[in-house]
């Protein structure tokens, strides 16, 4: 076998006289019709070192969490979530060497906060009676005490102090029950707590009294005229019982009974009119007792201060 080198000289020149015609025929192409890239447009392109990546793509990638070119990102947006959870991390711990870290446990705590916070006594008693501790407090901690006596659930609030919940716990922000509730007004539930055994001198992070409470609600009850007299005097016995716990176990024994004989006098009343007279003797009580608390404040605050 051999092969004729003057036939296969003869095909080669046959192919490349094809490739130069410009004349189209089956398996043949002018190559003279295709556009050449021009590439004057990135010929000044000079990446500086290190370009090992760069030379990978010619357009920059927009990237949403980097700036393109810096080392400069958004992960420090994210340093406090972390910390976060690194204290979370931390509490689970503690938790879990206390044997508080069991799965029924935990779901039956924020059933327990759900349900005082909904105003449904007889799953609180059920999950009380099942062992849940009336104290137990979630991220924040607030307690089961903290969200009834901000909705003003008398029933609640008590069936949780009878079971041994703390009146003094405090939330991250410093409010124990009892701040919550007088903020919101629910001066029943100020009344059971000050029974229950709230420390009296930290009422209120911010220097106000159950007495400040007393003198904003009385006010507020005398400016309503639509309260009939039967209304108007409950409110003004409830401000009443408030006032003289406060009091009784503030030591202020004299005020004490000052509020015993106008509760007394308010018992007696009978029309609008008359309970408005006891409300305005309440009113005037209350503001004087402020005055004499402050200025009794103000004079310590002195002889400390010399």
């Amino acid at each position: 076998m051999f092969r004729d080198n003057s036939l296969a000289s003869s095909n080669d020149t046959e192919v490349d006289d094809g490739c130069k015609s410009t004349s189209s025929s089956e398996g043949e192409y002018n190559v003279s019709e295709f556009d050449i890239p021009n590439f004057g447009a990135i010929a000044g392109w000079d990446p500086q070192p290190p370009a090992s990546l760069q030379y990978m793509c010619l357009v920059p990638l927009n990237l949403g969490h980097m700036k393109y070119g810096t080392s400069e990102n958004k992960q420090t947006e994210h340093t406090g979530k972390l910390k976060v959870s690194i204290t979370h991390r931390q509490q689970r711990l503690r938790d879990f060497k206390k044997g508080k870290m069991i799965g029924r446990n935990m779901l039956d705590e924020k059933k327990l906060h759900k349900a005082a916070s909904s105003n449904e006594y007889d799953t609180v008693v059920e999950l009380l009676e099942e062992g849940v501790d009336p104290s137990c407090y979630d991220g924040k901690k607030r307690t089961a005490l903290h969200f009834a006596a901000s909705q003003g659930y008398e029933l609640i609030v008590k069936v949780l102090l009878d079971k041994g919940a703390n009146p003094n716990m405090k939330d991250i922000l410093g409010n124990t029950p009892m701040h919550l509730a007088a903020i919101t007004g629910h001066v029943p539930v100020v009344t059971l707590l000050l029974k229950a055994g709230t420390d009296i001198k930290s009422v209120d992070r911010y220097g106000r009294t159950p007495l400040h409470l007393a003198k904003s609600r009385l006010k507020g009850l005398s400016d309503n005229r639509t309260y009939s007299s039967s209304q108007l005097k409950e409110e003004v016995k409830q401000v009443c019982e408030m006032m003289r716990t406060y009091l009784h176990l503030s030591g202020n024994e004299d005020d004490t009974e000052q509020v015993e004989q106008l509760c007394r006098q308010l018992e007696a009343t009978t029309t609008r009119e008359e309970v408005d007279v006891v409300n305005s003797l309440l009113a005037d009580f209350t503001s004087l007792t402020l005055q004499k608390d402050e200025e009794a404040g103000t004079s310590q605050s002195s002889l400390v201060a010399t």
